[in-house]
């Protein structure tokens, strides 16, 4: 009887060990999957949507998306509903960078060009808080290394743009 029960627990633990690696084994998803899901970026994601670009930065990558809030875009509601494809993507490529940088990575950075063709430059401020393009008034990452498959979101607090 002994040798049952030891079998049994045996089996019961093999059981609680593929249970633990199941989730792991999950597809995890892409970037446009998982911002979508974010209700304090639903402008943003509604710009992307706009812009048909959904499939793109669920594919290939990896992207980093500097995402701004629904705050950070309140005075462009009604212009982010209204827009047409071109502005739309004009306007998200600007928070698109090619290659994943997390907090730590963009840290190390001074400048980094997006897929829109603007340019950000990189700083810290003296509360350790990531700053872009501080000279035109700054946008703080406020919820940094969302991670995906395929890319890293940042939610940030303004909107990236040329000067």
């Amino acid at each position: 009887m002994g040798y049952i029960y030891e079998r049994g627990f045996a089996n019961f633990g093999a059981l609680i060990c593929i249970l633990v690696i199941i989730p792991v084994l999950a597809p995890a998803q892409q970037v446009y999957d998982i911002i979508s899901k974010h209700q304090e970026v639903s402008l943003f994601v509604e710009a992307i949507d706009k812009a048909e670009l959904g499939q793109q930065l669920n594919s290939n990558g990896p992207y980093t998306i500097f995402a701004p809030t629904n705050k950070a875009l309140a005075n462009l509601e009604d212009r982010i509903k209204r827009a047409d494809k071109s502005w739309a993507r004009n306007f998200v490529m600007n928070h698109v960078l090619t290659g994943m940088a997390t907090k730590r990575q963009i840290v190390a950075m001074s400048k980094a060009p997006t897929m829109g063709g603007l340019v950000l430059t990189i700083t810290q401020d003296q509360q350790s808080n990531i700053m872009l393009n501080e000279v035109t008034g700054g946008v703080r990452i406020v919820k940094p290394n969302i991670r995906a498959s395929n890319g890293v979101i940042h939610f940030i607090d303004g909107r990236l743009e040329q000067d």
